[in-house]
């Protein structure tokens, strides 16, 4: 990455892999060949579609069906030799069979993210590694879906504790083994890996003889409480400096009168509990019993047009933890909503009811045979 860029930018993006200098020149005779290949007129590469278009260029002089046929021929075949690999065809069963590590998921409840160490290995693994989106196939919850709806700090965190899609081999086993807090974090308790990875701290719980799934023992699910909030400017760099299970760093214009709310509490006893009562992909209702003042934080990304209410009553959705959200609740028992509703909403359903009151309004007058003005006005034109 360029030098210039901003840490979390910088942090999202996948440095340059280990390579050992002796394998160098090799790699380079062999981009310097292909590109001969390609570039040169009597070279098999570029030699078959000069022909096919040349053949194409007598067939079309021929004119009718003939021609025709040419092209679709000539089409067929640029694309079947330009781009016919570019998604290498796996087995249906690779999608239609289960996966090996489901059952003990399932067995433990399916609690819990899943998430593979070293995605970048050979389309036969997907389904022992049970990838992003096969995992939404049959209802695990990755901490990354291969998506263009990329969150810059997700993509920072994850790159940090060697989640991401980047990189690859071992160096992704050391990173998970740097930051055990910030997996825990994530709510990630499944591992996948082609890897060992008892080394880092994770036992194995199954898998098969090419893959192994790996169990996080203790990961922080879905919403807890914090005694402790804390002010910060720089949230990248605060995420690898204090506990998550007793403090939370808060940024925005709320940081610091929260502070001065929480930061009592820093170093008090456990804050109280919290439970997610009810959960759907718009909406979630955690039931809160609170011993202090405290931060609820709940480990889904903080994204525009999500909203929070406290006992029924409006209350600040804060960013917490660089990526997470957090709503501060006073002593004793709540219940903490969090819906999306982003700000669009409202005005887009009015703007929808009113339309189809036009439209049947429009359809009633036509049914009874009346003209509108515009149509009176028109008629009058012609």
């Amino acid at each position: 990455p360029p030098d210039d860029l901003p840490p979390l930018q910088r942090a999202a993006l996948p440095g340059p892999e280990p390579e050992d200098p002796a394998r160098i020149p090799a790699k380079v005779d062999v981009i310097l060949a292909s590109l001969k290949a390609d570039t040169t007129p009597w070279e098999l590469p570029a030699l078959l579609p000069l022909l096919a278009l040349l053949a194409t260029a007598l067939a079309l002089r021929r004119g009718g069906r003939t021609g025709v046929l040419a092209l679709a021929v000539l089409a067929w075949v640029d694309l079947r030799s330009f781009g016919g690999d570019y998604q290498v065809r796996v087995s249906p069963s690779v999608l239609l069979d289960e996966p090996p590590a489901l059952p003990v998921i399932r067995a433990a409840g399916g609690r819990g993210r899943t998430t593979v160490v070293d995605r970048r290995r050979s389309p036969e693994l997907d389904g022992e590694l049970m990838s992003a989106s096969l995992g939404l196939l049959w209802g695990t919850r990755d901490v990354i879906v291969t998506s263009p709806l990329l969150v810059l700090r997700n993509d920072a965190l994850l790159s940090l504790v060697g989640l991401d899609v980047g990189d690859r081999g071992r160096v992704k086993v050391r990173r998970l083994a740097r930051w055990p807090r910030l997996v825990d974090l994530l709510g990630v308790r499944w591992l996948l890996s082609v890897h060992d990875l008892g080394e880092a701290g994770y036992p194995r719980r199954g898998g098969t003889e090419r893959v192994g799934l790996y169990e996080n023992e203790d990961p922080l699910e879905g919403a807890w409480l914090v005694p402790c909030a804390r002010p910060t400017d720089d949230p990248f760099s605060a995420i690898t400096e204090f506990d998550p299970r007793s403090e939370a760093r808060v940024e925005g214009a709320a940081a610091h009168e929260l502070g001065a709310v929480a930061a009592p509490g820093c170093g008090a006893g456990p804050a109280g509990e919290a439970r997610i009562a009810s959960e759907t992909p718009v909406r979630l209702d955690i039931e809160v019993r609170a011993e202090r003042p405290a931060v609820l934080v709940q480990n889904d990304s903080f994204y525009p047009g999500w909203r929070a209410w406290v006992d029924g009553e409006p209350a600040r959705l804060l960013r917490v933890d660089l990526l997470f959200r957090g709503v501060l609740v006073e002593p004793g028992a709540h219940r903490v909503t969090l819906r999306y509703q982003p700000a669009w909403f409202r005005p887009a359903m009015a703007g929808l009811v009113l339309g189809l009151l036009a439209l049947l309004g429009m359809a009633a007058a036509r049914a009874r045979g009346w003209r509108l003005p515009w149509a009176r006005s028109s008629a009058s034109a012609s």
